[in-house]
């Protein structure tokens, strides 16, 4: 599972706006392209910090990117597993199986002949 904008910078969703700058500068510096040569590895992890801060620094995306996590938690609460039934259990990507249907009750067609013609 990828990581949100809070784990990616070490702190928790109810750090002040300055820990989150202090988070973000401190991994800035040390995840610097130029500090590594251009290693691919660090340079990601770079990208990953900057947009966490350009999303957490700004308190209008900061609230907006809360009740993001927020919906998304209440819908995984509220969402089965999307895990495949191999033993014809429930799964998401099936019907779960109705009650059986009664039998049908057929009757020979002398029958119905018969109780047609009765009087």
């Amino acid at each position: 599972m990828s990581q949100n904008h809070y784990q990616v910078l070490g702190v928790l969703p109810a750090a002040s706006a300055e820990a989150i700058k202090q988070a973000y500068r401190r991994l800035a510096v040390q995840l610097h392209p130029d500090k590594h040569g251009g290693d691919s590895r660090h340079e990601e992890q770079f990208k990953a910090v900057a947009t966490a801060y350009r999303v957490l620094g700004d308190p209008g995306r900061r609230a907006q990117y809360d009740l993001q996590l927020q919906l998304a938690a209440q819908l995984a609460e509220a969402r089965p597993t999307a895990a495949v039934a191999t033993d014809g259990g429930p799964s998401v990507y099936k019907m779960p199986a109705a009650t059986p249907a009664p039998p049908l009750r057929t009757r020979h067609p002398a029958d119905r002949r018969e109780r047609h013609y009765q009087t």
